[in-house]
């Protein structure tokens, strides 16, 4: 579903997030639609995070083919293998 790009970083005390969704994911309510999400579920889940990675996700799937709940599973396993 995402595509999850890490960067060690080791001037932060908490990790930082960046989100990159292109014009052909959707309209611009369905790309802020998935930041927000995105940003979410980085927020309640950045504990799990080293606190000096950097990350970049983006999108593989259409819009109306992701679901929060599938979402939020997939980004927590790959914050799980990051840490």
């Amino acid at each position: 579903m995402c595509c999850v790009h890490y960067l060690p970083y080791s001037k932060n005390n908490s990790p930082k997030l960046g989100i990159t969704v292109t014009k052909k994911f959707g309209n611009a309510v369905a790309r802020n639609r998935f930041k927000r999400k995105v940003r979410d579920i980085f927020r309640h889940h950045s504990h799990l995070l080293d606190p000096t990675l950097q990350l970049n996700i983006r999108p593989i799937l259409k819009y109306d083919q992701i679901k929060y709940c599938d979402l939020e599973a997939d980004l927590k396993k790959a914050f799980n293998q990051l840490k």
